[in-house]
């Protein structure tokens, strides 16, 4: 069986996320960044991107190898809905405090920042997170 790829059109509309986790250590600390999402001309999301506040991290490098993944998954027809249920709650590390999963300013516990970006965009799908 192969999976049929189908291209963004080269003008596409997205949405950008910013976030911001606390972590909840010791000695807490901000880590923050923001995420998009690009989308077919029907809505349908066909693109990740993330970009974090220190690029060529290790966890930045693991998150842009799982926004192409995701991407390609997307672009495959697998449901972004899928791809975030299956992944919502993963926990490692910076995990803690974050005011970004909703746009109210309160403060909800995140497991990772896959866990948040998953839980975002199931929101922004129109889901409870």
């Amino acid at each position: 069986m192969t999976a049929t790829h189908h291209p963004l059109p080269i003008d596409r509309t997205g949405r950008t996320f910013r976030f911001e986790i606390t972590t909840t250590e010791e000695h807490p600390r901000t880590v923050d960044g923001y995420f998009i999402i690009n989308t077919y001309e029907d809505g349908t999301p066909g693109e990740l991107f993330i970009h974090m506040d220190k690029t060529g991290s290790t966890v930045s490098g693991l998150l842009d190898c799982w926004a192409i993944t995701v991407s390609i998954a997307l672009q495959h027809g697998v449901p972004l809905d899928a791809i975030c249920h299956k992944l919502s709650g993963i926990r490692f590390p910076p995990e803690g405090k974050s005011p970004s999963l909703t746009n109210n300013g309160e403060r909800h516990e995140v497991s990772s920042i896959v866990d948040l970006i998953c839980r975002r965009l199931l929101g922004w799908m129109g889901e409870e997170v």
